[in-house]
């Protein structure tokens, strides 16, 4: 339901909190659908991401993760902050991503 209200300006998203939102608490098929909105609705314009204060797990964690991996959004903020666990597969995922853009960034921008 949250999710299904957001889908409709997600390719402008620029700024996604839900901070708080019991997101995972019953289970984690609604963080694999926070992850889907991510992935799937062209989020690549997203710069800031709260997701702090929810229940996500390691298998919620790990879908937005991949799910931020493959939008190629550019986040400057990232809140995963007290989560249930698993934040450190998300820093992982998130660490790979940023080292592959930088990557792209130099082979497209020599010195």
């Amino acid at each position: 339901p949250l999710t299904q209200g957001i889908t409709v300006s997600a390719g402008q998203l620029k700024t996604l909190k839900l901070a708080e939102t019991g997101c995972g608490r019953q289970e984690q098929a609604s963080c694999e659908l926070v992850a889907g909105l991510i992935e799937g609705l062209g989020c690549a314009q997203l710069e800031t991401l709260d997701l702090s204060g929810n229940h996500f797990l390691l298998e919620g964690c790990r879908a937005v993760g991949v799910s931020l991996k493959r939008s190629g959004a550019k986040l400057r903020e990232l809140d995963f902050s007290h989560n249930a666990g698993g934040l450190g597969v998300l820093a992982e995922i998130c660490t790979e991503a940023l080292t592959e853009q930088e990557k792209r960034s130099s082979k497209s921008n020599p010195i």
